[in-house]
């Protein structure tokens, strides 16, 4: 039995972790498309640890907004979320290309609060690649993990939201939130690629409970 992850994310602390606010939120932390890479630009900051006095920072592609899987290995994965004007410019110029077999690597985190201890763990994140033929160049190595462990990437494929319409898309206009920050909306979905072994993620629904997640079936 499959159990889908599904999960609306806050925006605000995705881009601004305070330890007051237990709300989901998560990042596309590495991208790249085809020879492309889409620039971490966005400085993050995450929860404090408990008795320390710096607040952890980092950098980011992307705040997510939403991350929805059925969890099926063969199913699409959808995001949704917010990227810099930078890179809405990059992407818009990228989604007017044939993008349909061009090989993507990112890099996703998303972070969950576990009111037992106190602290949030991550739910979902990608955690290993296998190259298909098409990938240009090795997965982009990430930068998540609370600034001290990095995310691995995962291939992907770009899929389809219906008939022969690929899933990218970017808004025109900025976003009026957060107050504050300059950003615009992003939506993708991720197909798995062909490849020797399926992508990997990790699972969590605590911070002890772990399991990996195939995604993408094995090349015959």
């Amino acid at each position: 039995m499959t159990v889908e992850y599904a999960r609306d994310l806050d925006v605000a602390q995705g881009y601004d972790s305070t330890p007051a606010t237990h709300r989901p939120y998560g990042r596309i932390v590495g991208w790249t498309i085809g020879d492309s890479t889409i620039a971490p630009d966005i400085t993050v900051t995450d929860p404090r640890p408990p008795g320390s006095p710096v607040t952890p920072t980092g950098q980011a592609v992307a705040v997510l907004s939403h991350v929805d899987w059925s969890t099926l290995p063969t199913e699409n994965i959808a995001l949704r979320g917010r990227v810099s004007a930078a890179n809405a410019r990059q992407l818009r110029m990228l989604a007017a290309r044939p993008l349909t077999r061009t090989v993507m690597s990112i890099a996703v985190v998303v972070y969950e609060y576990d009111p037992v201890t106190n602290a949030y763990y991550p739910s979902f994140a990608t955690f290993a690649g296998t190259a298909p033929g098409g990938a240009v160049k090795p997965g982009a190595p990430g930068a998540g993990g609370f600034g001290s462990a990095a995310t691995p990437a995962i291939y992907a494929l770009l899929g389809k939201t219906s008939g022969t319409e690929l899933g990218l898309t970017i808004a025109q206009a900025p976003s009026a939130d957060p107050v504050g920050i300059v950003n615009v909306e992003l939506a993708v979905t991720l197909a798995p690629p062909i490849a020797a072994k399926p992508q990997q993620i990790r699972m969590q629904t605590s911070p002890t409970a772990k399991r990996i997640q195939p995604w993408g079936l094995p090349q015959v």
